[in-house]
């Protein structure tokens, strides 16, 4: 995921996988190197953080007025309801707010 990171960060074209959704999605669910920590979800679910994480990054390319609120909300629950607070933290200091 990193050079997927990079790559919206320098307004590059994405690598593969992540030029196509999907494709990330299943490569990423076969690599055995993919983690695969479980958080749970505010209305109790579990879910593998890594999809929130990896679907981030395509929802960081919309444009429509609140879909860009989107990449927050799933980065968000990628760190877990015990651990979104960190995230919020960190951006604060990141963006001096």
């Amino acid at each position: 995921m990193a050079p997927a990171l990079t790559a919206l960060d320098k307004h590059d074209p994405r690598p593969p996988p992540f030029d196509n959704e999907a494709r990330a999605l299943e490569r990423l669910s076969r690599d055995p190197e993919t983690p695969q920590q479980i958080s749970l979800h505010a209305d109790g679910h579990e879910y593998v953080q890594w999809i929130y994480a990896a679907s981030s990054i395509f929802r960081a390319l919309e444009t429509k007025e609140l879909a860009m609120l989107q990449p927050l909300v799933l980065a968000a629950l990628t760190y877990g309801t015990t651990h979104y607070q960190e995230l919020f933290d960190e951006l604060r200091r990141t963006f001096d707010l």
